[in-house]
C-alpha cells in the first residue's frame, strides 16, 4: 500500500517530548486540534483520514509522557481523542482487518490458552 501524501498538520506538535511538566491545558489543546484535523481529512478520504488516527495514537505518549497528569484533564483529553480515532479506524476501508479483543486489566490478567487459539484461527 502506498503512503498518502496527505500533509498533517498536528505530527509536528506531538514529536518526542514536546510538552512540559506543566503543559496539560495546552496539550489538551492540541489534540482536540488534531482530532479535528483527522475528522475533516476523514470525510473527504476515511483511509487517509484512518492513516492520521494511527499517527497521532503513535505519537501521543512521547509527546505527553512527561505532562503531569494528576489533576486528570489530559487522560479525559486523550480519552475523548481515542473515542473518536477509534471509529475512523474500524470503519476505514481497507483490504485487511485484524480483530481486537479487549478487556480491563482488573478483570483479567490475559486470555486463556484457549482463547488464544480461538483468536489465532
Amino acid at each position: 500500500m502506498a503512503r498518502s501524501v496527505q500533509k498533517w498538520a498536528f505530527p509536528a506538535r506531538f514529536r518526542a517530548g514536546a510538552y512540559s511538566w506543566k503543559a496539560s491545558r495546552l496539550a489538551c489543546q492540541r489534540l482536540r486540534e488534531a482530532v479535528t484535523e483527522i475528522k475533516k481529512v476523514t470525510k473527504k478520504d476515511p483511509l487517509i483520514g484512518a492513516e492520521g488516527a494511527v499517527r497521532l495514537m503513535e505519537k501521543i505518549w512521547p509527546a505527553l509522557k512527561h505532562v503531569d497528569s494528576s489533576i486528570g484533564a489530559l487522560g479525559s483529553a486523550v480519552n475523548k481523542a481515542l473515542d473518536a480515532l477509534i471509529p475512523i479506524l474500524v470503519n476505514a476501508p481497507a483490504d485487511k482487518a485484524f480483530f481486537v479483543y479487549g478487556f480491563a486489566k482488573n478483570v483479567r490478567a490475559n486470555v486463556s490458552t484457549d482463547e488464544l487459539k480461538a483468536l489465532r484461527h
